[in-house]
């Protein structure tokens, strides 16, 4: 009520008591994340000042957190934004990337997989589409989700991309993180997402994970996982290894090299 009525006064007073609020209790984080839900009633100007105030870290956390849950107006969100990404510290920035990203994802995912589409650095969106993996994957439609994380990634992340999609859609829908992932082109990237892709497979589908594994577009690679797949099959169940190795098509050489293996 203070704020709405005198708002430099309210201010002031804030300022001048601030530490003794904080000294001994849990309020550290907890009255600016107040502060900031009045002042963003009061526009992008007077919250993003109050914000400049605060310590990196808990502070700018729940001020972030409060000033988004508060401008639920698209267009004076996208106005808070721009003006907390003009003031952010370059030390600080990426901290601040995240909770923005974190935070507006949970409101409206949509609009936080747009911000960071309009992101000017390339390497900032990489980033921050690999933080927002789990949610971007538990929506509607994972499959799209899983192609804007893809298209996100720049070259040098693409494989760190591609293996933590599989790996956390494997955990909610281990079939469907397959059926997306026989449709992405061989790569590297592809091979690497296989490994991890059979690897969790075959705790529970060693068969499975030996078909998986002869994916692998890589030759060298390919015999590495099959190899690795066959000795975790055998553990369970050594006839059973041998016969699904028998029906695999493998060329001769290939097939003697791992029917020759040590037990593991």
């Amino acid at each position: 009520q203070w704020l709405a009525q005198d708002q430099p006064a309210a201010l002031a007073w804030w300022r001048e008591h601030k530490t003794a609020l904080f000294r001994g209790q849990n309020m550290e984080a907890m009255l600016p994340q107040f502060i900031m839900q009045s002042l963003a009633a009061l526009g992008p100007d007077a919250a993003t000042a109050f914000f400049q105030e605060l310590e990196p870290g808990a502070q700018r956390q729940q001020a972030v957190k409060a000033l988004l849950s508060s401008a639920v107006d698209g267009q004076a969100r996208n106005a808070f934004l721009a003006k907390l990404e003009s003031v952010a510290d370059e030390a600080d920035k990426p901290n601040l990337q995240r909770q923005l990203a974190m935070n507006l994802a949970v409101a409206d995912l949509p609009a936080a997989r747009s911000w960071i589409d309009k992101l000017p650095s390339a390497e900032e969106r990489s980033e921050l589409a690999l933080t927002m993996t789990p949610m971007v994957l538990a929506a509607v439609d994972p499959d799209k989700g899983a192609d804007w994380l893809m298209k996100s990634a720049t070259p040098d992340k693409a494989m760190g991309m591609m293996m933590k999609i599989v790996s956390t859609w494997m955990a909610k829908n281990s079939t469907a993180a397959g059926d997306w992932l026989k449709k992405q082109p061989e790569s590297p990237d592809r091979d690497a997402a296989i490994n991890t892709y059979a690897r969790t497979l075959s705790q529970r589908d060693p068969s499975g994970a030996l078909k998986w594994a002869m994916a692998v577009s890589d030759p060298v690679q390919r015999e590495q996982l099959l190899t690795e797949s066959l000795n975790s099959f055998r553990l369970a169940d050594r006839a059973a290894a041998d016969q699904a190795l028998q029906s695999l098509g493998l060329p001769e050489d290939v097939l003697k090299r791992l029917q020759s293996a040590p037990n593991p």
